[in-house]
């Protein structure tokens, strides 16, 4: 690796011979190199996030932790243990039914 000298201002070097300790560098270098891995593993868990939100946005559906209660308990009381099945259940019986009492078409009334 060839060298080359930088300049930086005294406060700034300062701030590096502090880090050397914090980042177990031996040299002003070693800092620098450590900073800069920092700063590129910091991207990576900026890129990774990004992609766990967009992933959460495809795939994931947020109903609150009183529905969610609820829903658990439900699927505890029909057998089930995974939540597709649970929620594949609930949207064949809404697909497939042919008629709506009239408690449920007043709690769907109060939900508009």
């Amino acid at each position: 690796m060839s060298r080359s000298t930088i300049q930086v201002p005294d406060e700034l070097k300062v701030e590096i011979e502090n880090l050397k300790d914090e980042l177990k560098a031996k040299t002003t270098y070693g800092v620098i190199e450590s900073l800069i891995q920092i700063h590129k593993d910091f991207l990576n868990y900026k890129h990774e996030i990004k992609m766990e939100k967009a992933r959460l946005e495809k795939e994931a559906l947020e109903i609150g932790e009183d529905h969610k209660r609820k829903f658990v308990a439900l699927k505890q009381e029909l057998n089930l243990y995974e939540n597709s099945s649970a929620l594949e259940f609930l949207l064949h019986h809404y697909t497939t039914s042919n008629r709506l009492d009239k408690s449920t078409f007043e709690l769907y009334r109060s939900l508009n």
